[in-house]
């Protein structure tokens, strides 16, 4: 492959799709008489990509020996040798005073979002990771940061009940991403915080989070959703976080979520639904 093809691969297109939590507190915000804004979280959502790439970049430099060990991480451009570690260092550090100055340029709200998402990260990826339990708590803060760079910068007010919904979630997908990591990597390449995580330990805590999840997810439906018609959305949701507990729970070749929802048709399906219920519903205001 050419090196431009390579350094795309190091920014991960394929997780941009993490980055559609900016669009949620537009959404349930019901601000679809506002296209405009529209416009604005589309950008939000590049410069936060761009951020979110560059961070990529400088963790697979740090994780450099340690990718080359591992049965799926070795295939990455840097691990494979396909790029150097000078060349990719410099593209991320390009990549980030681009988006970050972008972002200052757009909105001093969405610069100290984007800034305070690549510090958070770039402490996590030097060190944070190797602290159990606030290393799950910072990839979940993660996206309520993307949030966050979605509502702050347009005055859009996010509900208490969407941040938490949105935290358990996500706290959710990194424990079973956790606990498929040690399963596809084996002992022999134990995670970074081996002497906490074990598999039975961190199923343990998706027995915790799953129905903490769910219990947030309904009562926001009922207390906060100005719609009887939304309660729809939550079978929909049940189906959709049993169809993800039980593939990753089957799972010895994949160790990510979001690879695991390109994969498996019944579980982007799920997504869909929900989503095309939830666009439904809130934009005709039913």
């Amino acid at each position: 492959m050419s090196i431009l093809v390579q350094l795309v691969r190091l920014l991960r297109p394929a997780h941009l799709i993490k980055n559609l939590f900016v669009f949620i507190p537009w959404l349930f915000a019901r601000r679809f008489g506002t296209p405009q804004e529209l416009w604005q979280l589309l950008l939000v959502f590049l410069l936060f990509s761009l951020t979110a790439g560059a961070i990529y970049i400088f963790n697979d430099i740090l994780d450099l020996e340690e990718d080359r060990l591992h049965p799926l991480k070795k295939m990455r451009p840097l691990a494979a040798g396909a790029i150097g570690s000078t060349l990719a260092g410099w593209t991320g550090f390009l990549v980030l005073i681009v988006a970050l100055g972008a972002g200052f340029l757009v909105g001093w709200r969405l610069g100290v979002v984007l800034a305070t998402y690549a510090l958070l990260n770039l402490l996590y990826s030097r060190w944070l990771k190797r602290v159990a339990f606030l290393d799950l708590l910072l990839v979940s803060t993660g996206f309520v940061l993307r949030e966050v760079a979605g509502a702050w910068p347009l005055g859009i007010y996010i509900s208490p009940w969407l941040i938490t919904a949105t935290y358990f979630l996500t706290l959710l997908i990194v424990v079973t991403k956790r606990e498929m990591a040690l399963r596809v990597a084996g002992e022999e390449h134990p995670l970074h915080t081996d002497s906490v995580y074990t598999i039975p330990f961190l199923r343990d805590l998706e027995l915790v989070l799953t129905p903490m999840l769910l219990v947030v997810y309904v009562l926001y439906t009922y207390v906060r959703i100005n719609s009887d018609w939304f309660v729809v959305t939550v079978p929909i949701v049940l189906y959709t976080v049993f169809r993800y507990l039980y593939i990753t729970r089957l799972q010895t070749e994949v160790d990510s979520p979001v690879e695991l929802l390109y994969r498996d048709g019944p579980l982007f399906t799920g997504v869909l639904l929900w989503l095309a219920s939830a666009v439904a519903i809130l934009g005709l205001g039913i």
